[in-house]
């Protein structure tokens, strides 16, 4: 039987389904199978949930306590899908943004499968079905990485399930019998591993929790989307009671108002030093800072149905006046004239529950996403004279702070009773929302917390000292990008760590439905909003690492070093033109040490728009970093560290030959000396010809360049003062860097100055050789006598170099066509005494390996790939084969002309056994 209790089992009254796998999945009701089914029992079993804490005095009683409450969320998740009346709805997309039911029944079981596995928790071959746990892997947020075409899923689609409903039956047998598998390994996993308290972020316990809280997540974004279903794939389900309570005139609708809230402080962001309860990346901060919030006005109550009627009324979604441009947008695409959950008939507007229809409950609040509630704001501004918004996060936060409890004990206070919320929260009372003066705090404002999220004014951004958890480092920064806005407090929908506990920092893009709606405030306007998005282009992120992070093949900042260079030369105060700046740390850096007057310019302001940006509103800019693969780092530079003692402006300079003098004025300084500055140029020659032009009398030109470049028509109007070697490096991935040296010359307009200097710097010579030599000596420690065989990565021919064949040399894995049958091939020469020797540096391109074919190292939404090493060693263990020793790290260059690449290859040995 699944579950059979053994020594850490849960108490007998929480105890998981304990019938065989076949009872589990047998069908009811229009076959349906059984463990969607559910009671009123099950209702007051599952109401309520709380994340654990992270601490505790028994570690064993926290086995307990962890095993009860993921089998509780997977209960109540599966239960969720009860209203559904067919197996053909859940193969409907309910809601057009979103996948069918059916994916989300995969999904949030394939997730603790993917995430055990990245994490080296359970190994890959224990996986229960590949198929599943890919074709699941990636949700919807309208990424570019989405995909919502039917076709391209194996399960079939809404017309087909209609049309051969055994089919469908049997497809939601196959995916319930695998959820049932799924719980069974990790009920394995929660018995059998080692416990330590409290739970660290790197152990396996919170990659469970991690688990647990995102199938949460889906238990709330899934009941948004059901309740969308047509009522005929709907009907009553025991877990979803909605709430008895309704005011059903208008006139009997407590009256909103105005109620002052005192400023003060509230804390932005928790600390990794003590979690209590598990929490998502972007809710912790370093440090965490505290925010002094201005007295402000907030609304009694969240906006009723009652009173946003007032803005349809007034025919509010038709008027342009009302909405910005992003809203209007959405109105007219969308066709709405009021919020989706309405509907008129016969001469009254009804709502939508779960899985029902009634009369509009006037006093509950309206649900509405963030443009429809900003509109009824900028409504009610005209209406009433108050400069009427919606509340910024720490306007929140300060009134949150009036309740001292939260879910569960954590860093904003004591846990609270389950079954006695202080508010409509975690399906502790119903599956609905309810009246707006059911649940106040003791200034008799009604829903600080819970009932709905509440739709703010801020945009999604993470706190200072953000770094993501590596198991599900892109939680978060999709989100970061000026399209998402938080959403605050929680619904009656939110349970355990998500949206119930204070700390809970979720956010949506504006158009999306959840289970939301507003207050309003009155208040100072609130601050701009900026949200520095994370560029993911991979030759700007190159850009913005070589402008940005010291190179470790050189220890240094090639633009860094450059404006150095130019100081020694330049007389302060000076006017200074840099051409082909890129993001501008040479700019940056030389109105940093002296009040120079400095233009930046380049071809396309793409080219340095986000250090614009940085010195502007947004106050930072952000980048994607590849570390191998699809794997990639976050980086971050703040506006902080530059305190400009000079003048600094930017420009687009379509062609520097042509440069406009009117507009931009003569120069004391030019340079164009970055790596790329003259090769990129429309007409360099031109340039050389004009660039005297450009320059006022004894005006120097810095002129640098990676290979041969002819300056000898600068001779007619300058002299040459200096001519440097500068060593640069330039970030690919972890392992792999561009390196070379530019030749930067110093020329000065007009006289001649005897003392010209001529400094170089030694580059490496060339290594790639000692890494073959590295990678058979390393060998050899293991197999002293061994012969030499390399294997050819394109045909899989081999040569016999020395000796009998009992050595095999494989290098550059990440260049081969197909990598695992090349590892295979490999393998099959090795005998029983032999040894594989693999030398990478794993810098996998398409260009060069299919990307499904790239071992490891790619992303697919929550089924990411282990870095190579790693998934190098799966396979080799499925061929038989362990590691010898420890892998060696060789750092090799390699020159083509001026330029060459440094890689650190890494040279790891596996024998039979």
């Amino acid at each position: 039987p699944l579950f059979a209790d053994r020594p850490a089992a849960r108490p007998a009254a929480h105890s998981p389904t304990a019938a065989p796998l076949a009872q589990a999945v047998q069908t009811r009701q229009g076959a349906i199978p059984t463990v969607f089914s559910s009671t009123a029992q099950d209702f007051d079993r599952l109401r309520g949930l709380k994340t654990v804490r992270l601490d505790g005095g028994d570690p064993e009683e926290k086995r307990v306590e962890i095993r009860r409450y993921f089998h509780d969320v997977a209960d109540m998740f599966e239960k969720l899908h009860g209203m559904l009346a067919a197996p053909e709805a859940f193969f409907v997309r309910h809601e057009p943004l979103r996948h069918p039911p059916i994916f989300y029944i995969g999904h949030t079981a394939s997730f603790f499968m993917n995430k055990l596995v990245l994490g080296k928790f359970l190994p890959a071959h224990l996986r229960v079905d590949p198929e599943i746990e890919m074709q699941t892997a990636v949700g919807v947020d309208e990424n570019d990485w989405d995909d919502l075409e039917a076709a391209h899923y194996a399960w079939p689609t809404a017309t087909e399930a209609a049309a051969n409903p055994q089919r469908a039956e049997a497809f939601l047998a196959r995916y319930v019998e695998y959820r049932q598998k799924i719980r069974q390994v990790v009920d394995d996993c929660i018995v059998s591993q080692p416990i330590e308290l409290p739970i660290k972020p790197d152990s396996f316990w919170y990659c469970l929790l991690m688990a647990i809280e995102h199938e949460i997540i889906h238990f709330e974004t899934s009941s948004v989307i059901l309740r969308q279903a047509d009522l005929k794939y709907v009907k009553p389900t025991p877990l979803l009671p909605p709430c008895p309570f309704s005011r059903q005139s208008r006139a009997d609708v407590p009256a909103n108002e105005l109620v002052h809230i005192a400023g003060g402080s509230t804390r932005m962001g928790r600390s990794w030093a003590d979690p209590k309860i598990y929490g998502w990346d972007n809710e912790f901060a370093d440090p965490v800072s505290v925010e002094d919030v201005k007295p402000f006005q907030a609304s009694r109550f969240l906006v009723s149905n009652a009173e946003f009627a007032d803005f349809v009324s007034a025919g509010g979604y038709g008027d342009t006046q009302w909405w910005c441009d992003e809203g209007w947008s959405w109105v007219s695409q969308s066709g709405s004239s009021a919020p989706r959950f309405w509907r008129w008939d016969e001469g009254k507007w009804l709502l939508r529950t779960m899985t029902g229809e009634q009369s509009m409950p006037w006093d509950w609040p309206v649900e509405v996403n963030n443009l429809e509630a900003m509109a009824f704001c900028r409504f009610k501004a005209v209406e009433t004279g108050h400069p009427v918004r919606l509340p910024t996060e720490g306007e929140f936060n300060l009134m949150r702070d009036s309740i001292p409890t939260d879910i569960q004990d954590s860093a904003h206070g004591p846990a609270w009773d389950r079954g006695a919320a202080p508010a409509n929260i975690a399906l502790e009372y119903w599956a609905s929302t309810s009246p707006i003066d059911h649940f106040v705090n003791q200034d008799g404002i009604g829903d600080v917390m819970g009932n709905l999220w509440q739709h703010s004014v801020t945009n999604f951004d993470v706190f200072p000292g953000f770094k993501t958890h590596p198991l599900y480092d892109d939680f978060t920064t999709p989100q970061v990008d000026g399209s998402h806005t938080r959403m605050q407090g929680g619904s009656w929908a939110s349970v355990g760590a998500n949206g119930a506990s204070r700390d809970a920092r979720f956010a949506f893009r504006r158009h999306f439905y959840q289970h939301a709606g507003f207050r309003y405030v009155v208040g100072d306007p609130a601050p701009p909003q900026t949200s520095v998005a994370y560029e993911s282009d991979k030759g700007l992120c190159g850009a913005l690492s070589h402008h940005f992070d010291a190179s470790p093949v050189t220890g240094s900042i090639y633009p860094e070093d450059l404006a150095a260079l130019i100081s020694r030369h330049c007389p302060a105060p000076s006017r200074i033109l840099e051409v082909g700046c890129g993001p501008g740390r040479t700019a940056l850096e030389l109105a940093r040490q002296a009040p120079h007057e400095v233009l930046a310019a380049d071809l396309t302001t793409r080219r340095f728009e986000h250090t614009l940006k940085m010195l502007g509103d947004a106050g930072k800019l952000r980048w994607a970093r590849v570390v191998e693969g699809d794997l990639v780092d976050y980086r971050e530079v703040n506006s902080g560290s530059w305190d400009l003692k000079g003048s600094l402006r930017w420009a687009q300079v379509p062609d520097p030959a042509a440069l406009d003098l009117k507009k931009h004025g003569t120069f004391d300084v030019l340079v164009a000396a970055q790596i790329a500055a003259m090769a990129t140029m429309p007409d360099p020659e031109g340039f050389i010809a004009n660039v005297h032009k450009m320059l006022r009398s004894d005006g120097l030109l810095v002129v640098g360049s990676v290979g041969e470049l002819d300056l000898s028509e600068l001779h007619d109007h300058f002299t040459q003062v200096g001519t440097y070697q500068l060593p640069f490096g330039q970030w690919v991935t972890e392992r792999l860097h561009r390196c070379g040296s530019a030749s930067v010359t110093v020329w000065k307009k007009g006289s001649h100055d005897p003392a010209a200097s001529s400094t170089k710097v030694q580059r490496p010579e060339s290594s790639v050789g000692s890494v073959l030599d590295a990678a058979v000596a390393a060998g050899r420690r293991v197999f002293p006598s061994a012969g030499v065989v390399r294997v050819d990565r394109a045909s899989g021919q081999h040569t016999i170099c020395d000796g009998p064949p009992s050595l095999i040399v494989l290098d550059e894995l990440d260049r081969a066509q197909d990598p695992r049958e090349y590892v295979r091939k490999a393998a099959n020469l090795i005998g029983d005494s032999g040894a594989l020797v693999i030398a990478s540096c794993y810098d996998w391109q398409e260009e060069f390996t299919p990307r499904a074919k790239w071992l490891g190292a790619y992303k697919y939404g929550d089924n990411d790939a282990p870095r190579t090493y790693e998934a190098m060693r799966q396979l080799l263990a499925e061929l038989g084969f362990t590691e010898a020793c420890s892998p060696l790290e060789i750092p090799a260059v390699e020159y083509v002309g001026a330029v060459g690449e440094w890689g650190q290859q890494q040279v790891s040995v596996w024998r039979r056994g």
